[in-house]
């Protein structure tokens, strides 16, 4: 069986989809994938770089830059990064930690498939 991590991925306070990390032997895939559900009630992707469609968004090694761009930077990263005793380039756990104080309409919880 392989290991994966969940996060819920909200859009305007809905959950919108899902980010997964999935750990295989060559490494660790990042899929992102949107509801079924949200896909035929709002139509709206939650970014350009993901346009909506129901197959996932795979990234390798790391997850997709949208996401990468939610995590703080800089110093706040590093205060972040060394309070919470995460290593400062595992965007995955620190939007885990931080994912639901991000600045605009996507906020990111943990979470498990729905």
């Amino acid at each position: 069986m392989t290991k994966s991590e969940i996060l819920n991925v909200h859009y305007n306070n809905e959950l919108a989809g899902h980010l997964q990390k999935i750990y295989l032997p060559q490494g660790v895939e990042y899929h992102f994938q949107y509801l079924a559900e949200y896909v035929k009630k709002r139509g709206l992707p939650i970014s350009h770089s993901l346009p909506l469609r129901l197959e996932p968004h795979i990234s390798l090694g790391q997850v997709h830059p949208f996401f990468s761009n939610l995590v703080s930077e800089g110093v706040w990263l590093r205060i972040q990064s060394l309070s919470q005793k995460v290593d400062q380039n595992d965007f995955f756990e620190l939007l885990a930690r931080n994912g639901e104080e991000t600045i605009g309409l996507v906020s990111i919880k943990r979470g498990r498939l729905s």
